[in-house]
């Protein structure tokens, strides 16, 4: 078992109800217009996004499998940034909260 997977169990407590897969993640999309086409630019792109604080969302916060691409229920983060989003325990819980209940 990787350590990724049982890092995932302990935290998200249930795998992908679509393929079973531990390979998620939180995601909190910022709003940054990122050049897709270059790599190395769109990680400045990023970095300088982040580095510069009280970045934007760009939508609701949620938990996705990166093996077949299922969101769970979102939260809703309108008018905070990723940084805010990042320390407020009370949205990841509600995010592993609502993952869970997908599962079930």
């Amino acid at each position: 078992m990787k350590l990724q997977e049982i890092c995932a169990k302990r935290i998200y407590k249930t795998p992908c109800p679509k393929c079973g897969s531990w390979d998620i993640i939180p995601q909190t999309p910022i709003d940054v217009d990122i050049d897709v086409n270059d790599a190395k630019k769109a990680l400045g792109q990023w970095a300088k996004a982040i580095k510069d604080g009280a970045t934007p969302l760009k939508g609701p916060c949620f938990i996705m499998c990166r093996d077949c691409g299922f969101k769970a229920p979102s939260v809703d983060c309108s008018g905070r940034t990723s940084e805010e989003v990042g320390q407020d325990d009370a949205v990841f819980l509600e995010m592993k909260r609502l993952w869970i209940k997908a599962g079930e």
